[in-house]
């Protein structure tokens, strides 16, 4: 089947590069889906894939990873059955999920579990021992290599091989005190594409990114500043990279503040509704306010799946940058819906041009009109209108035979 596709090229003027203060606050709607699933005393991540959406209950008597069906939210299945025996899981923690692989860590006994997902069951392929003694989460470099988290703070992550371990990195303090790693305690994301890991604290305001191309690091600190023994603050919930970019939802409220109102039976929601999204630099493009509090999210294209334990429905679904471009620090921009295959040339200081390649698909001979919302590191955003007529039905390797206004 023949396609049709539009060349444009858009040329922009990039006045600032000083985005410190003026970051876009963009406010986000959520909305609630009726999905059958077991009671959930505290739905607390959700992970996705092409087929699977597994959500992870915290705190359940019964089975911790309930999965469903990604294309029609049918409940399938449950599966990590919490108790002491075999292939139960005694200390739950978020899975990761790559394709139809979901991988489950009991965080206490330090087996990892390896599912092979089907519609009708999950699978049992594969356990190992892992040679630390407690962490609390982790992430897939591949499906043989894991890195975790380590809490003992003698580094600042661990990366477990069939071959051995390996220490990385060290959590960015100039003293390292006994009770370093818990105050430290951050969730990660893992960017296979780009081989570098994030890290966002649990109790403080701190952005890590972890290069494992050269072994180079940067620590980004905002305004709630680093983890403290005193004057803690609830800080960032989940942090997942998609696209390129790094996605963070942030709290930042005061610890002391939430315990005062819980003696006082004032009921604080759980979660964060402050999205933040970096540059795989760590450089702030913009941040979304949700409508609602959530404990994790997961992302896939441009669709976002929260997971909340503050209504009776688990699953809040926000639909990203329709019809916007966005990118990162190394010029990579991602589209919405009826573009594809953005590209610009490279990062640019003020009184420079920067080329932004636009490739845009009709289904059939029409008038199109579309308006582009460009996010980089301008004062405000800038937005485009791009217009045109497809003439002719043309093949994609035959660009030249259609006509551009």
């Amino acid at each position: 089947m023949k396609k049709i596709f539009y060349l444009l090229i858009l040329i922009l003027s990039i006045v600032s590069c000083d985005v410190k203060n003026e970051v876009e606050i963009i406010k986000l709607h959520g909305e609630s889906r009726h999905i059958f699933m077991p009671y959930m005393k505290m739905p607390y991540r959700v992970a996705l894939s092409e087929n699977y959406l597994v959500v992870f209950d915290l705190i359940s008597d019964s089975s911790f990873y309930h999965v469903v069906s990604y294309d029609n939210l049918e409940y399938l299945y449950s599966l990590g059955k919490k108790g002491g025996g075999p292939n139960e899981i005694t200390l739950s923690t978020p899975c990761q999920i790559r394709g139809t692989d979901l991988f489950v860590l009991d965080g206490a006994k330090s087996n990892i579990y390896k599912y092979k997902l089907t519609k009708k069951q999950a699978e049992l392929v594969d356990m190992r021992k892992l040679p630390i003694p407690l962490t609390i989460d982790f992430v897939c470099k591949n499906d043989t290599v894991i890195i975790a988290e380590d809490l003992s703070g003698n580094n600042r992550l661990i990366e477990i091989a069939p071959s051995g371990s390996t220490g990385l990195f060290h959590i960015p303090v100039e003293e390292n005190t006994g009770n370093i790693g818990h105050l430290w305690r951050s969730f990660m994301g893992y960017d296979s594409l780009l081989n570098k890991l994030a890290l966002a604290t649990q109790f403080g305001d701190v952005i890590e990114i972890y290069n494992l191309n050269n072994n180079s690091s940067k620590v980004i600190v905002g305004n709630e500043e680093t983890p403290r023994e005193k004057s803690q603050i609830e800080g960032y919930c989940d942090i997942q990279w998609s696209q390129g970019l790094i996605y963070a939802l942030f709290l930042g409220r005061s610890k002391d503040k939430l315990n005062q109102n819980f003696f006082a039976g004032k009921k604080e929601p759980d979660g964060g509704n402050i999205l933040k999204v970096f540059d795989e630099e760590g450089n702030l493009l913009r941040m979304y306010l949700l409508d609602c509090y959530i404990n994790g999210f997961s992302i896939y294209n441009d669709q976002m799946i929260g997971v909340t334990s503050n209504n009776d429905e688990p699953l809040i679904f926000f639909s990203l940058n329709k019809n916007t471009l966005v990118g990162g620090g190394s010029g990579q921009y991602r589209s919405g819906f009826g573009l594809t295959d953005i590209s610009v040339s490279q990062p640019v200081c003020p009184g420079n041009n920067l080329i932004i390649t636009a490739t845009y698909r009709a289904e059939k001979p029409e008038y199109f009109s579309k308006v582009l919302t460009v996010h980089a590191n301008t004062k405000t955003p800038l937005r485009l209108t791009i217009r045109g007529s497809t003439l002719a039905y043309v093949d994609v390797t035959n660009v030249g035979d259609c006509r551009l206004w």
